[in-house]
């Protein structure tokens, strides 16, 4: 990959229906899901729509360096409603030149937002046509019924605290997951599901507040007391 002036392009989409981004390393037969598309999704859909474009030789050879390492920033909605949802699913068996189908109920969270979603990229600005079209291509975030559609893509840079980070591995390192930002009263419910299930410690700050804490690190959209 070579130099190149990097800047900001900030891609708004308008989620119209239910969607559904499942939480890594959950069951596709008891899917919990993000409110919101993580990086790894991001990167996914502009791979499948560069390749739908441009090409695998183009993608592999001038895109996919960019897509690997570009880093990407997203802003959930401004209102999320999760609920469970159950369902009939079929599945095609095929034994001895007979196919048949098997049925099965599963469980599965579906998503709907009130607001934008806004999905940054640092990209290079020689190429911003080419990002451009590609961000303004991607008509669905997780599964295929999981419509999208990209309202504008502008340059302009994110502001952080706004936007979904990482959890930490350090101890004392506060970073706040997208669901926080979209529906703080479902803290606890994340909390429990990445403790496995365990109620998560309690975190007090300067100001009295309490967040709840697994590991070390705090689950808090603003700043933690590591020291307590």
């Amino acid at each position: 990959m070579s130099e190149a002036t990097l800047g900001w392009l900030a891609a708004d989409y308008h989620l119209p229906a239910t969607y559904s981004c499942r939480l890594p390393l959950s069951s596709a037969n008891s899917a919990l899901i993000s409110p919101a598309p993580g990086p790894a999704t991001v990167r996914l859909a502009l791979i499948r729509a560069s390749l739908e474009l441009f090409g695998r030789d183009v993608v592999r050879d001038s895109l996919f360096p960019w897509i690997r390492a570009a880093r990407v920033l997203i802003r959930p909605p401004e209102r999320v409603a999760i609920s469970g949802q159950v369902l009939r699913a079929y599945k095609a068996d095929e034994d001895k030149g007979r196919v048949a189908i098997g049925e099965s109920v599963v469980y599965r969270e579906v998503a709907h937002a009130e607001g934008v979603m806004t999905v940054y990229l640092e990209i290079s600005l020689e190429e911003g046509n080419t990002w451009e079209t590609l961000l303004r291509n991607i008509g669905y975030w997780g599964q295929a019924s999981s419509f999208a559609t990209c309202l504008e893509v502008s340059e302009c840079a994110p502001e952080t605290n706004e936007c979904a980070q990482p959890l930490q591995g350090s101890r004392g390192a506060c970073a706040a997951p997208a669901l926080l930002f979209v529906h703080p009263l479902r803290v606890s419910r994340l909390a429990r599901r990445l403790a496995g299930g365990r109620a998560p410690r309690r975190n007090t700050s300067e100001d009295g507040a309490q967040s709840p804490q697994i590991g070390g690190v705090c689950l808090a959209p603003s700043g933690c007391n590591a020291g307590r």
